[in-house]
């Protein structure tokens, strides 16, 4: 008989199923590294009778585990956000440290909790630092779309309406997208038709779309300090 239950991250099956036979509940049990009620000398259960307490519960609790153990691991952010703020210390004291030393600190954190080896935890451990680059890139793209917005010509006949800050940032932006998405689709075409491309695509993603949020946040900064 199969046994159909909850699923740890890696695809192992947990048999749950209280109704199943004693002798596949017993192997099952046995196979995780608890007694065997059928052996010798255990005491949780007749050899000849029924279900058990003891057996059912152990059941539960194998049970239980599996499906804690099916819970993929998260990206815990605020890795990366307390990196950042060291680093804009560091550089207000004159120290040269560089923002891209933050990259990939929440994911490799996730990826190094039990379970996060396997390809969905990989991808999901390094989507949840994209997440976080994607807000910051987002924030400082709207605060310079709002400072665009307030420019107003110069008079400088070299300087054409195609080339108002607006126009023009709105376009980079355009242009940034397309450049990411193709080159990590190149990049991670050597892999294809393995499950890693998905890694190496996402990996791709986020080193991109940090690096492009801490542009955006440097000219932001420079920006604000013209001013």
């Amino acid at each position: 008989m199969r046994c159909e239950g909850p699923h740890d991250v890696r695809g192992r099956g947990a048999c749950c199923d209280d109704a199943l036979p004693r002798r596949t509940k017993v192997r099952h049990l046995h196979a995780v590294g608890r007694p065997d009620p059928a052996a010798a000398g255990y005491a949780g259960a007749s050899r000849d009778g029924g279900d058990s307490m003891m057996l059912r519960c152990a059941a539960l609790l194998v049970c239980a585990a599996a499906s804690a153990g099916a819970q993929e691991p998260s990206a815990d952010t605020s890795l990366v956000e307390a990196c950042l703020d060291n680093i804009s210390i560091a550089q207000a004291d004159g120290v040269d440290a560089k923002p891209q030393d933050c990259i990939g600190l929440s994911a490799n954190a996730c990826m190094a909790q039990p379970g996060g080896d396997s390809t969905a935890s990989m991808i999901s451990c390094t989507s949840g630092e994209i997440d976080f680059w994607d807000r910051q890139l987002n924030e400082s793209y709207q605060a310079l779309l709002t400072e665009a917005k307030a420019w107003k010509p110069s008079g400088d006949p070299r300087v054409t309406p195609d080339m108002a800050p607006e126009k023009v940032l709105r376009q980079m932006q355009r242009d940034w997208i397309a450049y990411r998405d193709s080159s990590c689709d190149w990049a991670s075409r050597p892999w294809e038709g393995g499950s890693i491309i998905g890694v190496i695509r996402a990996g791709c993603l986020l080193d991109a779309t940090a690096e492009q949020a801490i542009r955006l946040r440097g000219r932001l900064i420079e920006e604000e300090g013209m001013r």
